[in-house]
């Protein structure tokens, strides 16, 4: 038989409890202190910027690591606009434009396009980003053929679709004029013409 007694938890011993709360605090210690240096080495290179001083190696290094891991996104965003169709420059600008947590914008004295990441400055000029890795005016191009040749693929399927059509309406005009020299054997034709489907009993089949 289950015994009456009530079950209650195991608690730990004051001493393993200390020495875990103490665990604790001495985490929450050091990422204060992590902290504390990132942001007061962000002042001191900020100050040091403002007043025309070289920046330390280390600052220049984080920065550099963080460009290019943003540079590596970019060229992936980039690569996914140029999927878009493209017939030209404009195209691209429009689709650039929309990419979400950047902003397009012109050099004022290249007339070069350059996309800004807005959450860390990272810019980058379109003739240094390299989608798929291949150079941007080639990858443009390439863009510019596959529109041009899916539009070409879908005008020849409108153009066969409208011959279809032109051709069913000559059948049917064919079959009205077949239909007033004889009118039994024309109302067959007519109704021909027309594609209608068979149906059992249905007069003149």
């Amino acid at each position: 038989m289950p015994s009456s007694r009530s079950w209650r938890p195991t608690l730990p011993e004051p001493k393993t409890l200390a020495r875990q709360l103490a665990s604790v605090e001495g985490t929450k210690t050091k990422e204060i202190g992590r902290r504390e240096l990132f942001e007061g080495g962000f002042k001191r290179a900020a100050v040091q910027a403002a007043q025309g001083e070289a920046l330390p190696a280390k600052v220049l290094e984080y920065g550099r690591q963080i460009r290019s891991s943003i540079q590596a996104e970019t060229k992936k965003h980039v690569q996914q606009a140029l999927k878009a169709p493209i017939r030209q420059a404009s195209d691209l600008t429009e689709q650039l434009k929309k990419l979400p947590g950047y902003t397009y914008q012109e050099d004022p004295i290249t007339k070069q396009g350059q996309l800004r990441h807005t959450a860390t400055g990272s810019r980058f000029e379109l003739a240094e980003l390299k989608p798929g890795g291949m150079a941007m005016k080639e990858t443009y191009d390439q863009a510019v053929q596959r529109t041009a040749q899916r539009d070409q693929t879908q005008n020849r399927g409108s153009s066969s679709n409208r011959a279809d059509l032109h051709a069913k309406f000559a059948i049917r005009r064919l079959a009205k004029r077949e239909s007033q020299k004889h009118p039994v054997q024309g109302r067959c034709q007519a109704m021909q013409g027309r594609d209608l489907p068979y149906q059992k009993g249905y007069p003149f089949w």
